[in-house]
Parts: C-alpha cells; sequence; structure tokens
C-alpha cells in the first residue's frame, strides 16, 4: 500500500486447484471463488482494495501477458526469503462480474432489556452467539469427509451442538434469567447471529444496520462453543478460554478475571486465531470492547 497497491492478485499452485479421483479441488472445498466475489462486493460497498485469486491456468496466461518468469521469482524469494518485486509495463482492465450461487433468507434474532438506571440504561451491554452451522458436507467437503474402513466417501452431518447451539441456548437462558429478576441497571441486548459460518455475515449486516445506536454498546460477551470440556476430560470442566478482551479493553480484561478468577481457569490462548473466526471480531472492528 505504500507504493500505491490498489489491489491483490493471487495465483494458486496446481496443487490447489487441480481435481484428483473427480473429487473437488481445495481451492473449491474451501470455497475461495465465493470469498473472492465476497471480497468484490465489499470493494464496492466499501471502497476498499480488491483482491482477486486466480486459478494455476489463468495465473499462466497472465504471466505469459506480462512476460514474467514466476518460477524464477518464487525461487529468489525461497533464497533470500524477501519479496522481489519486478517492474511491468501493462494496463489490465477486469469485467468482475459476481455470479449468485447460493441465494435464500435468513435473519439476526434480537431482543432488548432496558436497564433500571434512568442515567445507565442508555449503555448497551450485548450478549450474541451465532444459530447457524455448516449443515451437510459432501463427500471431499471442506470439512473432511466420513469413509467407512475400506468404504467410499459419504456426507457427513454436522449438527452444530457445541457449534454453537451451546451458545444459543446460553444467552436465552441469560435472557430468560435478567428478565426474571431485577432489571441490571444497564440496558441488555441479546443478538442470535445468521451466517457466522459463512463469514461472520449476521455480524457484519448488524453493526452495518444496528437496532440500537452502535456507539451507546459497550461491550460484547460472544459466547460460542460451551457445550463441552476442553479436550473432553473432566478435569477441564472449569477450564475456559477467553479471547480478544485483552486485544480491546484492559477494563473489560480486569473485570472478567474479577468475577471469574476464583471459579474458573481462564485460559488466553488463541492458537486457532479465533479472534477472528467468531461474531465479536466485527464488534471489536468498530472499537466495542469484546470477549469471546
Amino acid at each position: 500500500t505504500e507504493r500505491g497497491a490498489i489491489g491483490t492478485i493471487t495465483l494458486k499452485g496446481e496443487e490447489f486447484t487441480t481435481r484428483k479421483d473427480d473429487k473437488p479441488s481445495p481451492i473449491e472445498v474451501t470455497m475461495t471463488r465465493l470469498s473472492a466475489e465476497r471480497r468484490v462486493l465489499d470493494f464496492h460497498e466499501e471502497g476498499g482494495r480488491l483482491g482477486v485469486e486466480l486459478t494455476a491456468a489463468a495465473g499462466a496466461k497472465l504471466e505469459d501477458l506480462l512476460g514474467l518468469k514466476l518460477a524464477d521469482i518464487r525461487a529468489k524469494i525461497a533464497e533470500t526469503k524477501k519479496p522481489q518485486p519486478a517492474i511491468v509495463r501493462a494496463r489490465i482492465e477486469a469485467d468482475m462480474k459476481v455470479d449468485i450461487v447460493e441465494k435464500f433468507s435468513t435473519q439476526n434474532v434480537v431482543a432488548f432489556l432496558e436497564g433500571s438506571d434512568p442515567k445507565l440504561k442508555d449503555e448497551i451491554v450485548l450478549f450474541s452467539a451465532h444459530y447457524d452451522h455448516v449443515g451437510v458436507a459432501q463427500a471431499g467437503g471442506a470439512r473432511g469427509q466420513a469413509q467407512a474402513p475400506g468404504g467410499p466417501s459419504v456426507a457427513h452431518i454436522y449438527n452444530g451442538a457445541d457449534d454453537d447451539g451451546s451458545g444459543t441456548v446460553g444467552i436465552l437462558n441469560l435472557a430468560e434469567s435478567f428478565a426474571a429478576i431485577n432489571r441490571p441497571r444497564r440496558s441488555l441486548m441479546f443478538a442470535w447471529h445468521c451466517g457466522e459460518e459463512k463469514g461472520l455475515w449476521g455480524s457484519e449486516y448488524y453493526v452495518k444496520r444496528p437496532t440500537k445506536p452502535l456507539d451507546k454498546v459497550v461491550a460484547n460477551i460472544n459466547i460460542d462453543m460451551i457445550g463441552r470440556n476442553s479436550d473432553d476430560k473432566p478435569e477441564n470442566a472449569n477450564h475456559v478460554f477467553v479471547i480478544g478482551a485483552r486485544r480491546t479493553s484492559q477494563e473489560l480484561t480486569d473485570l472478567v478475571y474479577k468475577v471469574n478468577a476464583d471459579r474458573m481457569r481462564l485460559d488466553e490462548t488463541d492458537n486457532g486465531d479465533y479472534f477472528h473466526r467468531s461474531d465479536h471480531f466485527n464488534y471489536a472492528r468498530n472499537r466495542i470492547p469484546v470477549a469471546f
């Protein structure tokens, strides 16, 4: 970006784009095409930088048109461990057409409980969870495949009881509990987001079109996958991962530890990069303190 880049073109190697035994290629399995189309939409909606991914065959054509030898450039990068910029004089015109590969209607579900304090009720603590999962993955699909010993690959059903049926009923229980007792001083919002597994779509939609002013939300508590112990071990019953608080608010971090440290084993490890992979991320992008 410092040199004026307005976008990226990523060339996928043959190992990512070649089908084997008529099974989907890795690029198809991970729905890269759909992701690329999403980035095209984001580019037009938000004025961002465009990112496009090309198959190996399309990349070879581009390489020929630009007069580049990408194999030599890759070898040099591997040798020096540094980027190898190359200047080309070319004008690239692209007609980006977005194909609708899947169309359906869904919705976020939102509930609001007004606080009891005349002043503090303007502040909102938002609890969130996502009620979608990946459904049925076809043989060779993104989440792997089911295969009987010596038998053919078959479709696999992902029920989503933990991810995130557990969080869905978790915040429903919270909503029922808060409604049944004396209302807290601050207002509470409960958001059941759709489309999280597709790319945090429900929360992305909500932060762009909130039902209450987003600047009134003082914290987002996002609950995801609380249905089983870490590693399924009984001794990990009180082991809870807390991600995002320290990255967004020291005050929220201190509060989490003050309330839970004597009853829970809090773990801020994020080896799976969950900070970017659940709905709290869209709230964090809007400078709202979050805890996952």
